[in-house]
């Protein structure tokens, strides 16, 4: 373990040897393994009590590695804008001989910013879920540690493929965002720090925990960019010096993982996980060896080959099965319909709250011709409010909803249903205000603030679908994160593509897309169904 302390450890060596004689269990059976992880994960949490206050896993350390992970990467937010927009205008000005058209150099930014969400939406989608089972095997430190650093790798070329330095081509922009995307992106991170919170946190308490260190990373994402564009204009203009700062972020977040920090979930946890996925692994290439036994002419054996590596490319995408749960021992589907539809819920917050914002600061360059500064002012504005929403207004507003109404820990209650009700209908009002106003600069700021009051919607609904499951958790919010990852790789490029096509004459078009997806999931909470009987939700575990 990352930063594992040994005489932490020999404090619990009777411990330790006791419960290694009881992990002699049936590997096949799933249930059998979900029991048994659920006690290494209470084994653990005892463990660590004795751990001191800046070493034991706790919401202050995860949210400290979040600061971090959100600095180094938002700190590149504002210069690569800025480059962006500069290596583009001196292409056109370069091929045209002329200045550089503010409507040209939107229309290639959004096909650039399209074909980099299609192929970095595709790698990241393929990624995410695989994070998920990484750090279920592996542990939640070592992937913090090592996604923080292909993303910074990520980010130093694409700066690099907009600079001076090299000529203008699209494909190598497009090039560079894409090893980035092999971290799986920020829903690999957000899926890995639930999981952490899940390791740590009873499930009562998960959907505040998650609101808490959510309004940490919006936080850090709306304040960044501002402390981006403090440090360029303290610097006359000089862009390098905020990625030097994301670069030393994302240094001291390593050195942290490897030599501080306390792994949350238990070693044996950690075999077990590494042990299901080797023999699911080696009944693959058993069945490859099979076949190739059989095989005698070359064209079978060489599409056995392809069919093999294939189903490998496919296990990528494996943790999406363990969201479509099967009927509960007492043979209901209510478990599986509540879980699919906070899925769709979830999803369409996304794409109202993330997924539109590539589009809307395009439009506000475009619209109220606003520069890297401003953009860095906005970006600010809209995290600081949903960190305001989230650490202050969540925690009463929950605290307020569980002494008025009863809550449960195998199902979906009536406040979790009311946090994501409240939060699609300001989501949906926040929306119809930017359509109606979009003339005046002041209608943005306005739909931030409404927009903001619906930010506890994703954390509830994710709290609210890892009731349905005991243990691998990682696996589940990988699962999770990988969906996010389709939802990116649709949705902004279709939205990009909305608004290059219609800047010329209605640029706020794109905005309808959200709106129509808010809308339906709202009628969707009402097709939400509360278990109170905990046998109906206990699952014949996949």
């Amino acid at each position: 373990m990352p930063g594992a302390i040994s005489n932490s450890e020999s404090s619990t060596d009777n411990l330790l040897s006791n419960s290694s004689t009881s992990t002699d269990f049936d590997y096949d059976d799933t249930d059998s393994e979900e029991r048994e992880l659920q006690r290494l994960r209470e084994e653990a949490r005892s463990q660590h009590r004795h751990l001191s206050l800046l070493l034991r896993p706790s919401l202050s350390v995860v949210s400290i590695l979040v600061i971090l992970f959100c600095l180094s990467e938002m700190l590149f937010v504002t210069p690569l804008i800025s480059l962006s927009m500069s290596k583009v205008c001196q292409h056109l000005t370069t091929d045209e001989g002329n200045t550089c058209n503010p409507q040209e150099v939107q229309e290639l930014l959004s096909d650039i910013s399209s074909k980099n969400m299609i192929i970095s939406g595709i790698v990241s989608t393929f990624m995410a879920g695989k994070w998920g089972q990484i750090s279920d095997r592996y542990g939640r430190i070592h992937v913090f540690s090592w996604i923080t650093l292909i993303r910074i790798l990520g980010n130093l070329l694409h700066v690099f493929s907009v600079s001076s330095y090299v000529h203008f081509h699209i494909w190598f922009i497009i090039a560079t965002t894409a090893i980035a995307a092999f971290s799986g992106g920020m829903f690999a991170m957000s899926g890995n720090v639930s999981s952490y919170i899940t390791d740590i946190i009873d499930s009562g308490n998960r959907a505040t925990s998650m609101s808490i260190v959510s309004s940490t990373m919006h936080a850090t994402v709306g304040l960044a960019p501002f402390i981006g564009s403090m440090l360029i204009k303290a610097n006359n203009g000089n862009e390098v010096t905020a990625i030097y700062a994301a670069t030393i972020s994302s240094a001291i977040l390593i050195l942290l993982c490897n030599f501080a920090v306390t792994e949350p979930r238990h070693k044996e946890a950690l075999e077990i996980s590494q042990m299901s996925f080797k023999k699911r692994q080696d009944k693959i290439k058993n069945k490859h060896i099979e076949n190739l036994s059989d095989s005698f002419d070359l064209f079978t054996r060489f599409k056995h080959y392809v069919n093999y590596y294939t189903r490998q490319l496919l296990d990528l995408l494996a943790p999406l099965k363990k969201l479509w749960l099967k009927k509960s021992k007492s043979g209901s589907l209510i478990p599986r319909y509540n879980v699919l539809l906070m899925l769709v819920i979830d999803t369409s917050l996304l794409c109202a709250m993330a997924g539109m914002m590539p589009s809307l600061v395009l439009f506000t360059t475009y619209k109220y011709e606003w520069k890297a500064v401003e953009l860095g002012y906005l970006i600010s504005f809209g995290g600081l409010c949903n960190a305001i929403v989230l650490s202050l207004v969540s925690p009463y507003f929950f605290k307020y909803l569980k002494k008025t109404l009863p809550t449960l820990s195998h199902s979906v209650d009536k406040v979790d249903i009311i946090a994501m009700r409240l939060s699609l209908c300001f989501v949906l009002l926040s929306l119809i205000i930017l359509i109606k106003f979009n003339d005046q600069p002041y209608a943005i700021f306005i739909f931030l603030i409404i927009r903001s009051l619906g930010s506890i919607g994703t954390p509830t609904a994710q709290a609210s679908i890892i009731k349905y499951y005991i243990e691998n958790t990682g696996q589940i919010f990988g699962a999770i994160a990988l969906l996010h990852s389709l939802c990116t790789l649709i949705t902004p490029p279709l939205m990009l593509k909305i608004y290059g096509d219609t800047v010329s004459f209605k640029p706020e078009y794109f905005i309808y897309v959200p709106t129509i997806a808010i809308l339906g999931s709202l009628g969707l909470t009402f097709l939400l169904r509360i278990v109170d009987d905990e046998s109906q939700t206990d699952q014949n575990m996949p």
